[in-house]
């Protein structure tokens, strides 16, 4: 982008670059577990290597077995929702993209382990 400025007679311009805070990585909880059938949204933040928190980036997010654990593809939220589908184990993974769709920083996983729902009552 240039910017361009005149006074009176004179006038000038200069090449203005914006470029985003460079991600060091995504804060999520390391692991947790959801009954099958259940749907939880879990926070995350995306941080630069001072810890300050860097608003509206996309994420993308990947299920290593989306038959377990579904996600959906990205966010610029600060909430992921998984989907348990079946139980056993999934990992999650976490990484923040540039505003060209490159992979930035450290990726982050989140293991979520899917249990059979609770069925019954009290036996009497």
């Amino acid at each position: 982008m240039n910017i361009i400025a005149t006074s009176e007679t004179r006038a000038g311009q200069a090449a203005l670059l914006i470029q985003q805070t460079p991600v060091d990585t995504i804060v999520a909880p390391a692991t947790f577990s959801l009954p099958r059938g259940a749907t939880l949204p879990f926070a995350i933040e995306v941080r630069d290597a001072q810890g300050n928190i860097l608003r509206n980036r996309t994420v993308e997010i990947r299920s290593d077995n989306p038959s377990i654990a579904n996600v959906p593809s990205t966010t610029t939220s600060a909430q992921v929702t998984v989907s348990a589908i079946q139980t056993g184990t999934a990992t999650i993974t976490l990484q923040a993209l540039n505003a060209n769709g490159q992979a930035q920083g450290k990726a982050t996983r989140v293991t979520i382990t899917v249990t059979a729902p609770v069925t019954g009552g009290v036996k009497r």
